[in-house]
């Protein structure tokens, strides 16, 4: 319509309504590409605040379970060492029963999560940029350094925990009950051999070496709680300045 209105007064020779079309034409052309731009910006908007609402979900959900791991680790630590410190003193008279049920917790060992699924899909798929606040890619990819480090900590620990427990075997009766397909399997200590505790120095030390990695776990979560707060920290700060 407009171009062949165009046409038309280019062939009449009426310059001032040309040059009216050809304004026409430009703006119209403007304001498309402006709406197309805008619509590119919004939909990135759309998706930013989706994904900091989905790391911000995530990583919550994470720090519970941290601060609970934590709390864990700690309470074992406490158990192991009265277990260690009531072994040491020859005047007390702890029962094998009563030793099992202090190593008993030590024994429940579970590495903790280094990353949510969401943030690992964010770095995997290369959308970090995605997000435009710079100080809190910053955040996150400190985040993905420290959670390496936790990573390869608690795997050490974990991995030298079994062999620990391997060892420490023949001294400890274990309960069992039937698991889902029917066979027994163990499901915690009854007892621990107080006198292979106090006269066998392989047995000493092989509960100091879980009473230290449980120590050494509650370090690492601690490490974690605190690098998701920052995490936490730096998502609700960048939710904020969205428009």
């Amino acid at each position: 319509m407009i171009l062949r209105r165009l046409k038309a007064h280019i062939e009449k020779e009426n310059w001032f309504a040309v040059g009216i079309d050809f304004c026409i034409v430009v703006i119209g052309v403007f304001i498309g590409l402006q709406v197309a731009n805008w619509n590119v910006v919004r939909a990135d908007q759309i998706r930013t605040v989706a994904l900091l609402e989905r790391l911000d979900r995530d990583f919550e959900g994470m720090r519970v379970r941290a601060v609970e791991q934590n709390r864990q680790f700690y309470d074992n630590t406490v158990k192991l060492n009265k277990l260690l410190s009531r072994a040491e003193d020859a005047d007390d008279i702890i029962t094998d029963e009563e030793a099992g049920q202090l190593l008993n917790g030590a024994l429940l060992f579970r590495t903790p999560q280094a990353a949510p699924i969401s943030f690992q899909e964010m770095l995997a798929a290369g959308r970090l940029e995605l997000l435009r606040d710079p100080a809190l890619r910053r955040v996150l990819r400190e985040y993905a350094a420290s959670a390496r480090v936790v990573e390869s900590g608690s795997d050490l620990i974990a991995n030298d925990y079994i062999v620990v427990l391997r060892e420490l075997s023949p001294s400890i009766t274990v309960t069992r009950a039937p698991n889902a397909i029917g066979a027994e399997s163990a499901t915690g200590v009854a007892a621990l051999s107080v006198a292979a505790l106090r006269e066998d120095p392989k047995v000493r030390g092989l509960v100091t070496h879980l009473f230290l990695g449980h120590g050494n776990m509650q370090s690492l979560t601690e490490q974690q709680i605190s690098s998701i707060d920052e995490v936490l920290r730096g998502l609700r700060a960048s939710a904020e300045s969205q428009p």
